[in-house]
């Protein structure tokens, strides 16, 4: 039977190799475990939300009965990553726009380099001990 029905997908889906918002992410949570030598760690999780992806960049201190504090959450469509949105803590309901990922770097660069979560990761990594 399976011999008289065509394969009716096209030849090519046009696949490339595009860096990911959850790839960036997920480097960022590589390099903060490597820095504090995993008394402060970099979760991603993900989410599906209708047709949207939620990415979830949390901080997660094992030496603290896991606590867990979410700074960056990004959203974007199933279908395509830009334009996406980006939420600063757990309770930013408005949301910032992103068109690409340059943009995309300079505000995870942003919300990183910020002083409120600089403050965080240092004590975290203090009591963790």
């Amino acid at each position: 039977m399976s011999g008289k029905i065509p394969n009716l997908w096209p030849e090519d889906f046009g696949m490339s190799f595009e860096v990911t918002p959850k790839a960036i992410l997920q480097r960022q949570a590589q390099v903060l475990n490597e820095r504090t030598k995993n008394q402060v760690q970099g979760v991603v999780k993900t989410r599906v939300l209708g047709r949207d992806l939620q990415h979830t960049l949390s901080l997660v201190t094992p030496g603290l009965d896991d606590f867990e504090y979410v700074i960056l959450r990004i959203r974007h469509s199933i279908g395509h990553f830009y334009p996406l949105k980006y939420f600063i803590t757990e309770s930013d309901d408005t949301g910032h726009e992103c068109e690409d990922e340059q943009q995309l770097y300079d505000a995870i660069r942003q919300v990183l380099q910020d002083e409120r979560t600089i403050s965080v990761v240092r004590s975290l990594y203090n009591q963790s001990g």
